[in-house]
């Protein structure tokens, strides 16, 4: 997992990232290593990435290495649509075949939608046993089919996503063989079993609706592109975000954030473990005010008998008052603070946020994967890319970092 923070607002942009990276073992336990995430990709343009391609399976670095040349200028958003226009031949040119990007792409998709989801497709499964007949295992396959499609249905379409050729994403997943689509699901759930031409027809159908829709455990990878292009004097932002490959089509979105367009001139994002630093920022984290929503709404139901109807209405009012609570009293004095910052006062923000983050990670449950050194850089026209704190015992430039 990773955690990184970046802010921008007139002056210039400080990014943040810690380097530990969790990779699965074949047991279910994980090995942290370390290595940066970051990547100079133009004069005055970084990047840095997270989710499944900062941690393990695709050499995101090797291909950012590729595709650009650090002594170019070039926009984040000019950067961002490149990489995406280029990534599938990238991966060719290092050995990475599209048949394998595929494969990855629909391994255990349809167990990482979300856990009450999941159960309720699979249901089917676990009520068979391991020694099930084939007939017995071929009738729970259709009602997860059928499930699966139903509980879809209630999911957005990710409006983001730029847009595909639905047919031939089809009839590519429809084509993938050793193992194919419908073995790809037995494997993921333990069991043995060949399924019919028509199941793996109602197979790729329901993948194909799953990979278009917006659900929240599914693990993109992340780039975030920052800097100055050749004709900025404010820095931008652009964010790429890959959901994977299909044949021969990325799925993705890309995200512009010039503040000339959207007159924004101070900006705080973070991606993937973001908790603690939506605390800080926000004064809730995006998963506590979601469950406070989802309380609020479950709690008038069952106290005033509300009707579905009248209580999600009151859900959204619900919705709006809280953000504008937390908005007014946290958010917007917090971004104020940031848009007098100097670019040295913004390293010490992005430091403090993904701090915060790995401290969060320490002191949870579940394994800490965020860890290692964390990485602080400044870009700023007049001086360009500096860096605070690398993994690497010596800075770039000569000067002394302002985080000591």
């Amino acid at each position: 997992m990773t955690t990184n923070a970046t802010a921008a607002n007139a002056n210039g942009v400080a990014m943040s990232s810690e380097t530990a990276r969790s990779l699965t073992n074949p047991d279910g336990t994980e090995t942290v290593v370390y290595g940066t995430k970051f990547t100079q990709v133009g004069q005055r343009t970084m990047s840095v990435v997270s989710g499944k391609g900062g941690t393990q399976g695709r050499p995101i670095a090797l291909l950012l290495g590729v595709a650009f040349d650090p002594g170019v200028d070039i926009a984040p958003i000019d950067a961002a649509q490149k990489f995406a226009s280029e990534y599938i031949d990238g991966l060719h040119k290092v050995g990475v075949t599209s048949d394998e990007l595929t494969q990855e792409l629909i391994c255990g998709l349809l167990v990482t939608i979300d856990k009450s989801t999941d159960a309720k497709i699979l249901e089917p499964f676990v009520k068979i046993s391991e020694t099930a007949s084939g007939a017995e295992i071929s009738d729970a396959l259709d009602e997860v089919i059928k499930r699966g499609l139903a509980a879809l249905a209630d999911f957005e379409d990710d409006a983001s996503l730029a847009s595909l050729d639905k047919k031939q994403m089809l009839e590519d997943l429809k084509q993938l063989s050793s193992p194919n689509i419908g073995e790809h699901l037995m494997n993921d759930v333990g069991l043995t079993y060949t399924p019919s031409e028509k199941q793996v027809k109602n197979l790729a159908a329901l993948y194909a609706d799953a990979l278009s829709k917006a659900f929240y455990m599914r693990d993109d990878c992340c780039l975030l592109f920052a800097g100055y292009g050749p004709d900025e004097y404010m820095p931008s932002l652009a964010s790429l975000k890959v959901v994977g490959v299909v044949g021969t089509q990325v799925i993705h979105s890309i995200v512009e954030d010039d503040p000339l367009k959207t007159g924004r001139l101070t900006r705080i994002t973070t991606t993937a473990q973001d908790s603690a630093e939506d605390e800080l920022l926000h004064g809730i984290s995006g998963d506590d005010y979601s469950s406070a929503i989802e309380l609020a709404v479950t709690g008038v139901k069952a106290m005033f008998g509300a009707s579905k109807a009248k209580a999600d209405e009151f859900g959204e009012k619900f919705s709006k008052s809280l953000g504008s609570y937390f908005n007014d009293n946290y958010t917007r004095p917090f971004l104020r603070a940031v848009g007098c910052m100097d670019a040295p006062g913004l390293a010490r923000v992005v430091d403090l946020l993904s701090r915060a983050q790995e401290l969060r990670s320490a002191c949870s449950n579940t394994q800490s994967t965020v860890g290692g050194v964390i990485e602080v850089l400044t870009i700023t026209k007049a001086e360009g890319i500096r860096w605070h704190r690398r993994l690497e015992p010596s800075l770039d430039g000569g000067g002394s970092s302002v985080l000591g």
